[in-house]
């Protein structure tokens, strides 16, 4: 569907309440049947790990965003979800033809 397609990167640090919300408005992107790509970079990405990541893995469970996660090839990163890792240049693919929403 055109024009219904987001980038949403999420950069800042998990929290309680900053997270959930974060969270909440990616899922409503998702029940208005929006094209979601989620790209954690610099401390986003510990929303990845335990005990952050549980939280999150509905998004996959259920098809509802494609995560991404911003790390450089060879780069050692261990999180506790299914993402695809994209570094470089390929961000700029990544974005292309999407509305974009930094939290």
């Amino acid at each position: 569907m055109a024009g219904n397609a987001f980038l949403v990167r999420i950069r800042s640090a998990p929290d309680e309440v900053g997270s959930i919300e974060m969270l909440e408005l990616i899922l409503a992107g998702a029940s208005l049947e929006a094209d979601l790509t989620v790209l954690f970079e610099g401390l986003g990405v510990d929303h990845l790990r335990a005990p952050w990541a549980k939280m999150w893995r509905q998004l996959t469970d259920y098809e509802l965003a494609t995560l991404w996660m911003r790390a450089e090839a060879g780069e050692p990163v261990s999180v506790d979800l299914p993402v695809r890792r994209v570094g470089g240049d390929e961000l700029d693919e990544l974005s292309k033809g999407r509305s974009c929403l930094d939290l």
